[in-house]
Parts: C-alpha cells; structure tokens; sequence
C-alpha cells in the first residue's frame, strides 16, 4: 500500500529516485546526469548528493567528481542492483579461492580513498589477520590497495600520494613515493600485487582486479596469510589461481577481455 500524497516527504522522494538512478548497473554518473534523469534542477541534485554521501549511501570519485552506490548501499540494501550482485556473484568463487590456495580469501572495494572489506571466506587453518570483513584499511601498504591505486592514472597515482601521509605500518612498508610509483607501474601490467608484510609482521597478501562491462576496476579479491605458508615460492604458484578467480568474476559481471582496451591505448591484461 502506497503512502498517501499528502505524506510524502519531498527530499526523501527525490533521494530514492536519485539511488534508483544510480542503481542501474552504470558504474559512475555526473551530476548533470543524475539532475537529467531524475529530474531534478542541478542545485537541487547537488544537495541531495551531498547528503547521500555525507550518510554513504552515495559515494564520489575524488578524480573525476562523478557518483555512484555507497558502502551502506552496499553493505545494507537488500536490493542494491549491481553492488549487492557483486557479492553474490563474487562469494562462490571466493569459496573456490579459499579453497584452491588454502588461505582466507577476500572481497574488497575502494571508498573514500581506502579499501574495505566486504566479503570474506576464511580457511580452515585461521590465523589473525589484519582486515576483517567491514574493515577499512590504507590503499599504500595493502595488495587490494595497490591494484586500485594501479589502475589510475600515473598523474592521478602520484597526486593521490601526494596528498596523504604514508605512515610506516610495519618496517616493510614502502614510504618512498616514488619507489611506490614504480611498483604501481608494474602492478598496471600484471594485475597483480602483493603485500609482503607491509601492512601486519607475519602477514602476506596476494591480490587481482575485478573489471565490470566497461573495463572499470571496481573491485579486488586477495588471499591472507601467515608467511610461513604463503612463502615467496608459493606465492608464484598462486598467481595463476588468483588472476583466474579474478577472470571468471569479472566476467559474471560483463567483462570481455578480448575487447576491452584502456583509454590511452594500452592494453589490459588480467591473465
């Protein structure tokens, strides 16, 4: 049964149709989009976007300003669209994961410039890890992080850099800007990271990109663990399985890789 138009509150109204916009399998919109398909004056779509975001029901890029779902979209929605069918696509494969590599696989996504944990399957031979699920975690010194930090820009990599404090999490963790930047570089090539105690002493991360239609990089999957098990030797050994993980997810989600080209020409490799 309906809510009768007299009882209507406006804003609310206007803030639903605004995350039914933004639910519709795009993965980012401008402002002028948005107030377009809403219909909305773009003042007024801006004030409600404010909100949303302040309340993270919405969040937005830092590079490019434009909008999408938020983390509480995400995490509490029932009928998220896209970001709820990115963890239920996402949980079989990360069973897959765990299973295969023997070590606490995860699903993680980047808001407000930080990596949070949305999914998570732990093995067997649980050891304290550094990340939860629902934990939020820096983007320099994490192997998730840097897989988001390597699909920006170099100019957009070093300003973002630029702009926090790259605070020593353990004596492993890379501070120097540049060395970081030529490891990002690297990790743009391969799509694949590692975190080698550089977060937690004791503690190994390996991790891939997930890609959705139009070849965003809107998540990451990474297996923990204790560096007496995921030793450099068997870090190699698990590339593979990860990088094809990280290809069949993305391809529930829309991705082809055989057509998929980055904007400046290069071309993306996640196999």
């Amino acid at each position: 049964m309906g809510v009768p138009k007299k009882q209507e509150v406006k804003s609310v109204v206007r803030a639903t149709q605004i995350i039914e916009c933004l639910n519709d399998g795009t993965s980012e919109k401008s402002l002028v989009q948005i107030s377009r398909e809403v219909g909305l004056h773009v003042a007024t779509a801006r004030r409600l976007l404010m909100t949303l975001v302040g309340t993270q029901f919405v969040r937005q890029n830092a590079e490019n300003k434009k909008y999408s779902l938020g983390l509480k979209s995400l995490l509490t929605s029932k009928n998220a669209g896209f970001a709820l069918d990115l963890r239920q696509v996402s949980i079989p494969y990360l069973s897959e994961l765990m299973r295969k590599s023997g070590e606490t696989a995860n699903l993680v996504t980047e808001d407000k410039g930080e990596a949070v944990y949305i999914e998570q399957v732990e093995c067997k031979n649980y050891l304290r890890t550094a990340n939860k699920m629902g934990s939020r975690a820096p983007l320099y010194c994490t192997a998730v992080g840097k897989i988001f930090l390597s699909w920006r820009s170099p100019e957009e990599r070093r300003r973002f850099l630029q702009s926090i404090s790259l605070i020593p999490q353990t004596s492993k963790t890379i501070t120097d800007i540049d060395k970081l930047l030529v490891e990002l570089e690297k990790i743009s090539k391969t799509n694949i990271a590692i975190d080698n105690e550089e977060q937690m002493n004791g503690e190994r991360c390996l991790a891939t990109g997930i890609f959705n239609q139009n070849g965003d990089c809107i998540a990451a999957i990474s297996i923990s663990g204790p560096v007496f098990r995921l030793t450099p030797s068997r870090i190699r050994e698990l590339k593979s399985i990860v990088l094809e993980i990280g290809l069949k997810i993305s391809e529930q989600l829309g991705f082809e890789e055989r057509s998929y080209k980055k904007a400046d020409g290069r071309k993306l490799k996640i196999s």
